[in-house]
């Protein structure tokens, strides 16, 4: 599929009133996966599970809606629980974590290869090089730092069964969610 259709195709997503609101109940969801679940290791270093609703939306959606919650999702948990001034670079990060799990999963079967690999990608370009340069850049601390690379290397295997499980659940789940296309398709 070309890359202008893609973004057409999942940005025809929010002309449905159904998606539009269950994309909103992900977004929901994940701001409170990461701000109820969320815990702070050290002040720059959490685990949380918000990417699960953001995968999701991806995989549901497409890039258009899963950057846009991305995004939100960023700006909401800010909002809820500030540390400090607000950085859109953070915002930047969502974004693009949003885009990658839609290039994922979205019109895709999300099999464990395909987990690990989108997982993956998110991990090291989003979480260990991107949010490193914003957290070096807004608090002056490493660039790349033990704690932070021990909690990824640790949640890692975790994440990536749950995506599994996640999306063994929405496959039995056929277009009762609004979108366009089922995932298992």
């Amino acid at each position: 599929m070309r890359l202008t259709a893609w973004f057409s195709h999942s940005a025809s997503q929010f002309k449905s009133t159904k998606a539009l609101a269950r994309a909103a109940l992900l977004l929901a969801a994940q701001v409170a996966l990461n701000a109820s679940l969320g815990v702070y290791l050290t002040p720059d270093n959490r685990l949380t599970f918000g990417h699960l609703a953001l995968a999701a939306t991806a995989a549901l959606y497409g890039p258009v809606p899963a950057m846009a919650n991305g995004v939100l999702a960023d700006f909401l948990g800010w909002l809820i629980k500030p540390t400090g001034g607000y950085f859109p670079g953070f915002a930047l990060s969502a974004l693009l974590a949003g885009l990658i799990y839609a290039a994922g999963f979205y019109r895709r079967r999300p099999g464990i290869l395909r987990i690990l690999i989108t997982r993956a990608a998110v991990v090291v370009g989003v979480n260990m090089l991107l949010n490193s340069l914003w957290i070096k850049l807004v608090y002056g601390r490493a660039f790349f730092s033990l704690p932070r690379i021990v909690k990824s290397a640790v949640q890692f295997p975790v994440d990536v069964l749950l995506l599994y499980l996640m999306f063994a659940a929405l496959k039995r789940i056929p277009r009762a969610l609004g979108c366009a296309e089922d995932i298992t398709e």
